[in-house]
């Protein structure tokens, strides 16, 4: 398969951006049936639509541990030219950088749902970290929290999630 091969299975934008019109995995990251350049001799295989495209514009295959990204924003394109690659810290950039992501409500959603469930301890817990000695290191290992979640519950910050009142807010005392 040659880029030629990928453009002409493209819709071309105003833009420049080559969408993708084949198989897609997800629904929405495009899936191309190309050499394997990271395994020499092998033979084509399906793999991310980015990084078959990638390798054969650069006849290389890619570090092991590096990510090929699109830098336009839309994520069907194969365009080699809306491309690069790098690690993952310079993924995380280049998406800081441009702001990618920001005010996405889904994302939003899903980060403090993530940080709810990372901060979650039990009456039990909180009442264990705050009797002990040992260091808050310590107590956020054991626990698969962060250092940050064991010092407010070692200052009383936090309310266990287990323990709270939905409606202790409502009576005035």
């Amino acid at each position: 398969m040659t880029l030629d091969d990928i453009k002409d299975r493209c819709f071309i934008t105003e833009e420049g951006c080559w969408e993708w019109r084949g198989a897609l995995s997800d629904g929405r990251w495009p899936r191309v049936h190309a050499p394997n350049h990271s395994k020499p001799g092998s033979p084509k295989e399906v793999q991310g639509g980015r990084r078959a495209v990638w390798q054969i514009a650069t006849g290389k295959p890619i570090p092991k541990g590096w990510r090929v990204f699109g830098t336009c924003n839309c994520e069907t394109c194969l365009n080699p030219e809306h491309m690069d690659s790098g690690t993952t810290a310079k993924v995380g950039r280049f998406t800081r950088r441009t702001g990618r992501f920001k005010c996405n409500p889904a994302r939003i959603a899903a980060n403090r749902r993530l940080g709810r469930n990372r901060a979650a301890l039990t009456a039990e817990q909180v009442a264990a970290i705050q009797q002990s000695d040992e260091p808050g290191t310590v107590w956020a290992k054991r626990l698969n929290v962060s250092r940050q979640t064991v010092s407010r519950a070692r200052n009383g910050l936090m309310v266990s999630l287990a323990s709270a009142n939905p409606f202790a807010g409502l009576v005035k005392p």
